[in-house]
């Protein structure tokens, strides 16, 4: 106990001297140092009294009317009543004499929380904290000089997990009407995309690379240090060497594109939305993902199918309820398919990415025993299909209003199924 006690009271320090929402108060008496009692008040003036010397417990007082709806399983609660003078209990005890120092606390009835571990000391804490939503912020740094350990292109997640990321000293920006002003500072728990410089020089990054939580932040030699937590590396991450000359679809990034430097954006939320609308775009990839991704299918082809609902919704409608190339109209022998493989992106279940076929020719589509030849839009079929009952099909003229692209990366993926064969 002695040492999950000290392992607490470390703790409870290090929380209280370092959190932005907490100031601590100077000691009134030398009593309170002699007795280890620190006092300290929240951004929105809330004290809060910590007694350091108790050997089984931390105790923690804080006002009656600041400590409603705070419930806790394993933690000692002892309301103490003011009286006029002092601070007595039910048992006739009162409270810390040294609390009547300071001016916030007499005239109140108070509330000892005698907490054991660093959960429940952390549940009174944030209760006392002035609540505030998330932020969400866009880090465009060198990967080289700015990122975890240097590295500008994890292999991983976990290459920057825990890692810190620096940012400029005078923190985050907020950009409106072609003008930066001084944004909220970063704190723990808000949202990062981490877009690291993708040219040479720059730290030869990948551009948007990640998006994590943030731990804690820090001052570090002239920056703003922001550790990361729950770090997602973007499947395929993309900078502006990948998207068109013109605007990107984002306006953060089409402001961050004319300037290129080392800053930290904050994002609204509709630029937030904008960034997630282009990673998703980007989930379409290159050709040669989705290639593979169509050859993983073909020898996966037998897997049960998920639930298709909306996809296939849109595509009853798009298609008049009837199979593309035979125009059977049984609804329960139809299914909706993708021309490139489902993979998480709802930009895959658009209408320009599927067919509505019979079952069995979604099966044989996925397996590419047959394709569209996007020149001509008919079909041809596989060399590999044995049944002759398909032949009718080879050549058949398909009316579809797939994506070119789309089509054109299935077809040549199913020619070279066939040179392989």
């Amino acid at each position: 106990m002695t040492q999950e006690i000290d392992e607490l009271r470390e703790y409870l320090r290090a929380y209280l001297d370092g959190h932005p929402f907490i100031t601590a108060v100077a000691p009134k008496t030398s009593r309170s140092v002699k007795v280890r009692l620190a006092v300290y008040r929240t951004k929105d003036g809330k004290p809060i009294g910590v007694e350091f010397d108790k050997k089984t417990l931390q105790n923690l007082w804080v006002r009656a009317e600041d400590a409603t709806q705070v419930a806790l399983s394993d933690t000692k609660l002892t309301l103490k009543k003011w009286n006029g003078e002092e601070w007595k209990g039910d048992d006739e005890g009162g409270a810390n004499h040294n609390l009547k120092h300071y001016d916030d606390f007499p005239g109140h009835d108070l509330v000892r929380f005698g907490v054991k571990t660093k959960q429940d000391a952390r549940s009174v804490l944030d209760h006392l904290l002035p609540k505030r939503s998330k932020h969400r912020y866009l880090l465009k740094v060198n990967g080289d000089m700015h990122c975890p350990d240097g590295i500008c292109r994890p292999s991983l997640s976990e290459d920057w997990e825990g890692g810190e990321v620096l940012i400029p000293k005078s923190g985050p920006v907020r950009f409106a009407n072609d003008k930066f002003t001084k944004a909220p500072e970063i704190e723990p728990g808000d949202e990062v995309l981490v877009w690291t410089h993708e040219y040479g020089g720059h730290g030869d990054g990948w551009g948007l690379t990640a998006i994590a939580t943030v731990g804690a932040t820090r001052q570090s030699d002239g920056f703003i240090a922001v550790q990361l937590g729950d770090v997602e590396r973007i499947l395929h991450p993309f900078g502006f060497l990948d998207l068109d000359d013109g605007p990107t679809g984002s306006r953060i990034l089409d402001a961050a594109k004319a300037r290129r430097d080392h800053r930290a954006w904050m994002l609204e939320d509709n630029d937030y939305q904008e960034i997630l609308n282009l990673i998703e775009k980007r989930g379409a990839r290159t050709p040669e993902d989705a290639s593979e991704e169509i050859e993983n299918r073909r020898l996966n082809w037998r897997k049960t199918r998920p639930v298709q609902g909306q996809f296939r919704n849109a595509l009853l409608k798009e298609y008049g309820e009837r199979c593309v190339l035979t125009g059977c109209s049984t609804l329960q022998a139809l299914e909706a398919a993708h021309v490139l493989p489902h993979n998480g992106s709802t930009v895959r279940d658009q209408t320009d990415n599927g067919l509505l076929l019979r079952r069995d020719l979604h099966s044989m589509f996925d397996a590419l025993l047959w394709s569209i030849e996007p020149a001509s839009s008919t079909v041809r079929l596989s060399k590999r299909l044995s049944d002759n009952n398909y032949e009718y099909l080879d050549g058949a003229p398909v009316t579809q209003t797939v994506s070119p692209e789309n089509l054109k990366i299935h077809f040549e993926q199913f020619l070279k199924t066939e040179k392989d064969a």
